[in-house]
């Protein structure tokens, strides 16, 4: 990213918008309850709605660039099934008091071109994906490719860093919809494959075996060395392939107490070596996120085949692993040149998800960490009446996780959770608040921060020539806009700054728990429940 400009995309969660009459508090682990309720907790099956949306796809070229031989295409203005007719946007919520802001559904995941700033990629919970290839142009045009799969239930969304043609999509948000499945396009999303079902066999006793199927997908990385290799973390397991995402193996890993893991997430640290986390869980029910569960984590040096357990990397080995729960790993991109001194962060939860545990630091590729005592013991340099504390993730750690570091400075880092998003330019040593989910309401004293909403779960850092057109509700968040700075004492490299609520990028969000709150209007027509809107909102393409 050195000699050009940066842009910080967020992506966030939209609460849905009931009735106006109707005043209810959400609360995540209730929507999960409510919807493994409503459609069941077993994913198992489920591949059975991806094959009959082929056949029907295949029928009426539904989604196709045109009709095929022998299939009768249907009557529309569109290569889609459905044309939206709107409404296209809300202009304001009410949250305790109104604010105008735009917000859009909850993203899973966002994808900026390596090469052209122009294009962009959105995965969304219940949306689907989307793509702009206008991304700098004062009207965004977002456009959905997945329509035709038969589920718009997104677990993730990931490029090949060799090829960024190459996309991998991951089906089944772990918040929300279940739905076997993981595809891959070799046409920045025009085309897809069939989809590859996840099994994972576990031993049950010394004679019998287990098969169960991956519900949910919840982190994919290609190695950058070598594209043939790809990883995927799901809800049932870690899953490995060598031939470019066609077939997959199911890779066993244990702990001292657990053979069964509920897995998040990947990085690679350089040459072949790879980390993965992952929360013990109960293989005798369906996995649930939402769950407590004990922390584990992995390292491998021959390219994901074999795995070590690695709590002794931490301070504390496993009395650390014990009090922690789901983690993110994310890795500094400048520093894999040497993989000696390759850095890592690992952003932990607590057991029960209920708090953030810490923000750990590598510096030699995860052989060691240290604690960087990112919790709710310590401050950041600017606190607020929402954010008094470095605990990021709040109660709703289990749920809203967010980490990125600055492709060109290690030092610099990004904390998205709860309330509110904060950054540190000293390699984790401070940090300062840049965000607050409702900045201007009479109960907070009016907090002197930019806009965002709440639950945050995705950064992406995107190249740009020329700042971002104005605020879309694609679903990323406000803009945070990096821009070079002269190297100073706290950081030896590059800094990043906040952009004001006007910023212009995109931005999303849902409900405070706890805090009543009512939309004027809702996006209508955008997809499922979960949707992702354009400035208007992505338009099917005519």
């Amino acid at each position: 990213m050195r000699g050009r400009t940066a842009i910080l995309i967020v992506a966030a969660l939209l609460f849905q918008a009931g009735a106006a009459a109707e005043v209810q508090e959400d609360d995540p682990r209730d929507r999960l309850e409510a919807t493994r309720a409503w459609r069941g907790d077993h994913a198992a099956g489920r591949e059975r709605i991806l094959e009959a949306a082929i056949r029907e796809r295949d029928r009426y070229a539904v989604g196709g660039r045109r009709p095929g031989a022998g299939m009768n295409a249907l009557v529309a203005g569109s290569a889609n099934a459905f044309v939206n007719v709107g409404p296209t946007r809300a202009d304001f919520a009410v949250n305790g008091d109104t604010f105008h802001e735009i917000d859009s559904g909850r993203v899973r995941q966002i994808l900026a071109h390596p090469i052209d700033p122009d294009v962009l990629y959105v995965g969304t919970s219940g949306g689907g994906v989307w793509k702009t290839s206008n991304a700098r142009t004062p009207t965004i045009r977002w456009d959905p490719l997945t329509d035709a799969l038969g589920t718009t239930s997104v677990g993730t969304l990931a490029m090949d860093p060799s090829n960024p043609d190459i996309l991998f999509l991951g089906f089944g948000d772990p918040f929300d919809v279940q739905q076997p499945g993981l595809v891959r396009s070799t046409d920045g999303g025009g085309t897809w494959s069939a989809p590859a079902v996840l099994k994972a066999t576990y031993p049950v006793g010394t004679t019998s075996t287990l098969e169960l199927t991956a519900g949910s997908v919840t982190d994919i990385k290609v190695d950058p060395r070598n594209s043939q290799v790809v990883l995927a973390t799901t809800d049932v397991g870690l899953f490995r392939s060598i031939d470019g995402g066609t077939n997959w193996t199911h890779v066993p890993l244990a702990s001292i107490n657990s053979r069964f893991f509920f897995m998040w997430s990947l990085a690679y640290v350089g040459n072949d070596s790879w980390m993965v986390t992952g929360v013990s869980a109960d293989i005798d029910v369906p996995p649930n996120p939402a769950a407590a569960g004990v922390f584990a984590i992995w390292r491998s040096t021959d390219d994901g085949l074999t795995w070590g357990y690695a709590a002794a990397a931490l301070p504390g080995g496993e009395s650390t692993a014990g009090v922690a729960g789901r983690a993110t790993l994310a890795t500094a991109p400048s520093t894999l040149a040497d993989p000696a001194s390759a850095r890592v962060y690992l952003l932990t939860a607590s057991s029960n998800g209920t708090s953030q545990r810490d923000l750990l630091r590598s510096d030699d590729a995860g052989l060691t960490f240290l604690s960087l005592q990112v919790d709710a013991f310590h401050a950041p340099t600017n606190p607020n009446a929402d954010q008094r504390t470095l605990d990021i993730l709040n109660d709703q750690a289990w749920y809203n996780q967010a980490l990125l570091v600055d492709p060109a400075d290690p030092d610099t880092v990004f904390i998205g959770g709860q309330l509110s998003m904060a950054r540190s330019r000293d390699g984790g040593r401070s940090w300062s608040i840049l965000s607050d989910w409702l900045p201007n309401n009479s109960e907070n004293n009016n907090i002197d921060r930019p806009y965002v909403h709440a639950d945050l779960h995705a950064f992406a850092v995107g190249r740009t020539g020329r700042s971002m057109p104005d605020r879309t509700e694609a679903s990323p968040s406000p803009a945070m806009r990096a821009r070079r700075r002269p190297p100073t004492s706290a950081s030896p490299a590059r800094t990043t700054r906040a952009s004001s609520p006007t910023s212009r990028t995109a931005w999303s969000a849902p409900r405070r728990p706890g805090r009543r709150a009512r939309r004027a209007s809702s996006p209508a027509g955008c997809r499922t429940t979960e949707r992702a809107c354009e400035k208007a909102r992505p338009r099917s393409s005519t």
